[in-house]
Order: structure tokens, then sequence, then C-alpha cells
């Protein structure tokens, strides 16, 4: 288990990255952190892996206080984001070098190897140099390097940022399934919502060095605390009325309603049409079957809102 209490982090004294912060994450969670660029989230994991001290505050491993514990003995595997295996090293060594540092036997370092480069679909590969991988290969190989070492705590930072969408799905998949072999605790930092949705046994919204909201992705899709986790989690739309905020998301919008719009654009992804349209001067973004044919001036109906307070932004309904 890991604890952070009250922990801040400022480089000048003056403005915190990270401001009294209180985390549990539980043994062998996979917990994601998700938030916008700046948010403090690599902050809040290169903390814990000790690259960095607290201002204040303390964090624990399972009840230590590891704040003047040296990296290298935390228990902790860090793939950063941009992490890079070893140009000269084959893709075997590697994977091995972290074992190699632990002093492991010949035989049980490759076992190892095998048994995680089977896992992610690169054991065909140990003969070969970085350079003759692809991208997304490259990618399965750092996670290998960082899940290879069997540690208790694995940091993942941003690891699918440089992929495309259909391997970032199939790795997602790798990721969940390596957990449960595994049974460690992941903790996975991405500023993407659909990463974070799909993976997280729990997720943490952070949003300028603070937390926003924990819970698990079922809770934040149904349940955003604020204006703010409503629109990082589920891109909602918002419409202002005079006392407050109305919000609604574009897959809880149906035709042949009473509230009348203005369409401006469309665009098919997958069996999914996504529509612009205008309501009350205000661009709303809602989702139509694909085969759905709309004329310039549509009515629409809102089957689920949600109520924000104008001037706090939190939700009141």
């Amino acid at each position: 288990m890991i604890r952070f209490e009250d922990v801040s982090l400022s480089y000048d004294k003056k403005e915190y990255v990270i401001e009294n912060l209180n985390l549990t994450i539980n043994d062998n969670e996979l917990l994601v952190i998700v938030g916008p660029s700046g948010c403090g989230k690599t902050s809040l994991v290169t903390l814990l892996s000790g690259l960095i001290k607290p201002t204040s505050g303390n964090i624990y491993i399972d009840d230590k206080n590891v704040n003047d514990v040296e990296p290298y003995n935390r228990g902790i595997s860090y793939m950063q984001q941009r992490s890079k295996p070893y140009p000269h090293m084959s893709v075997f060594d590697n994977i091995a070098f972290g074992l190699e540092i632990k002093k492991l036997d010949k035989e049980t370092i490759k076992t190892k190897v095998e048994e995680i480069s089977e896992m992610l679909s690169i054991k065909p590969y140990l003969k070969r140099k970085p350079n003759e991988l692809s991208g997304g290969e490259v990618q399965r190989l750092n996670l290998a390097r960082s899940l290879v070492l069997d540690n208790n705590i694995v940091i993942l930072d941003e690891p699918l940022s440089s992929i495309d969408a259909k391997l970032k799905k199939d790795m997602r998949f790798d990721i969940k399934q390596l957990h449960k072999f595994k049974n460690n605790t992941i903790i996975y930092i991405t500023h993407d919502q659909e990463e974070a949705m799909s993976l997280a046994d729990r997720i943490v919204l952070m949003n300028e060095g603070k937390i926003v909201q924990i819970g698990r992705p079922i809770d934040l899709y149904d349940n955003p605390i604020n204006m703010f986790a409503a629109d990082f989690i589920s891109k909602m739309n918002f419409i202002e009325e005079e006392k407050e905020f109305i919000g609604f998301r574009p897959e809880d919008v149906t035709l042949n309603g009473d509230l009348e719009v203005k369409i401006l654009d469309s665009e098919i992804i997958g069996n999914k049409k996504e529509v612009y349209a205008l309501l009350s001067d205000k661009k709303i973004k809602f989702i139509v079957d694909n085969k759905q044919e709309l004329k310039e001036i549509e009515k629409i109906k809102i089957n689920k809102k949600y109520i924000f307070d104008k001037e706090t932004k939190m939700r009141k309904d």
C-alpha cells in the first residue's frame, strides 16, 4: 500500500506543483492518474520513485516512510515517458540488463526474458537491435524492461503516447493481462481519458496540482463532481442559464425532441455519426446512427442532464 500524506512540491517555495495532496493506493491496484498537461501527475510519481523529494509531507510504502529512501531501494520500476532502450544492445540484453544488475543466474534471466517477451509478442525479435524494431515494438520492449524486474510497484508514465490508435488498444489489453498475471501495483499516467476509462481499477483525476476526483471509471462517468471532471472525462456539452449551467453528453441526445438546433457539420466515426450543431447560439455535439440523414434544422431531446452551480462550477443535482 502507498500513502501520500499532505504532500506538497515547490521548486521556488512560491508556486506549488503539488499542494497538500492526500492519496492512498491499494496493494495490487491498477491506478490511473489522468489530467491535462502540467497538472502534476508526472511530478507525483517522480516523488514516489524518489527522484525528487517532497517540499513537505510524507510518502509511505507499506507504512514505511520513504522520504529519505534512495530510489533503488524502493522496489519500484519506473518507465518514464521518454524511456529509450540501449541502442547498442540486443532486445534480449536490454530486457536482461536490470536482472543482471540484481545478479540473478543466467538460466533464471533467460527464463524471465523469454516469458515476458512472449507475453508482449516480441520474442521473435530478441536478437535484433532496437533500431530494427517498429515504434510499437520499441514500446513493448520498454514495457518488458520495466515489468521483467518483478518489482511490487510499477510506474508507467504515458507509455502509449507515441503509437497509433489500433496498437494502443492492443497494448492496453496486454497491460491489463500482465497486471493480472503479475498481481503487482501499477500506477499508470496519461492525459487520455479513453485510456483511463478502459484500464483503471480506479482513476485519480488531477488539475493544477490537486486531486479533483477519485473513483472507479463508472463513478467518474456517472457522477462527475464538477464541470472540469464532466468535461475532461466525457466531453460534456454545457449550456449557460440564468443561475446555473446545464450539462449533457453527446450520447445522451436523440432526435425528434422539442429543442431546435441548426446543424453545422457531421463526421462518420465507425457506426456512429458525430454531429456539430448550434443550440441557442451555443455550439454542441451529439451522436446519431451513421445512416441517419439530417436536415439543416432538427429538433433534439436531451435524455439526461446535469446541473452545475454557475459560480463554483460544482455539481448541484
